[in-house]
């Protein structure tokens, strides 16, 4: 498998919802949900924990659309991995083409052009038998992806043991409140880091 590295990686949509709802963060660390200068606090440790999760799996747990960034497409026909699993579908594939025009592929091209694999982790797509990856000018960003990916749009639909881990170390950062959160983040249980370990791609590769 071709290993291209990004120049950039970005959000294009954020997910709707989070992949732990606020109720079940508070009724997990057993606070009220009522008390609103707590509930504050519990959504930053919610965030930083699901951050932490998502970084660490390289899974976009409820879904999203990405866009990564590359100076070229992998040579030959070699297929593209996408570094955020679970692929849904590839949306849109721009590049600059050896005249300097950006060139745009909507779903509608990437179905006749491509073959797309959403069962991999990671998920990857090159172009159809036959045919090789569009030519490009040598130049940085030269070629930018959007995909969607994640589990599913709501909470319930991402993987438990990825909520279990969110869960964890949710405990963790409300335990250790003198500490900063990136402190906190800097020794998370072991019970957690095992959960990210069954996330992770068996194959992954590097993505800079």
């Amino acid at each position: 498998m071709s290993t291209i590295s990004p120049y950039a990686d970005r959000i294009v949509t954020p997910p709707a919802k989070d992949a732990l709802t606020i109720t079940e963060a508070c009724n997990h660390l057993r606070i009220e949900e009522d008390d609103e200068d707590e509930k504050r606090t519990v959504a930053g440790y919610l965030k930083a924990a699901i951050g932490y999760v998502q970084q660490q799996s390289h899974r976009q747990l409820v879904q999203a659309v990405r866009e990564i960034h590359l100076d070229a497409f992998p040579s030959g026909a070699d297929p593209l991995l996408l570094p955020w699993a679970p692929l849904v579908s590839v949306d849109e594939v721009r590049y600059t083409d050896t005249a300097g025009d950006e060139q745009t592929q909507d779903d509608t091209d990437i179905a006749a052009a491509y073959q797309v694999d959403i069962y991999d982790a990671p998920g990857w797509f090159c172009p159809v038998y036959g045919t090789t990856w569009p030519a490009t000018r040598t130049q940085p960003r030269a070629v930018a992806v959007q995909f969607t990916c994640g589990y599913g749009s709501n909470p319930k639909d991402v993987d438990e043991v990825a909520r279990q881990a969110i869960r964890l170390i949710l405990g963790h950062l409300n335990e250790n409140r003198e500490e900063t959160i990136e402190g906190s983040l800097r020794v998370i249980p072991i019970g957690a880091e095992r959960l990210i370990e069954q996330l992770r791609y068996d194959d992954f590769v590097s993505y800079g």
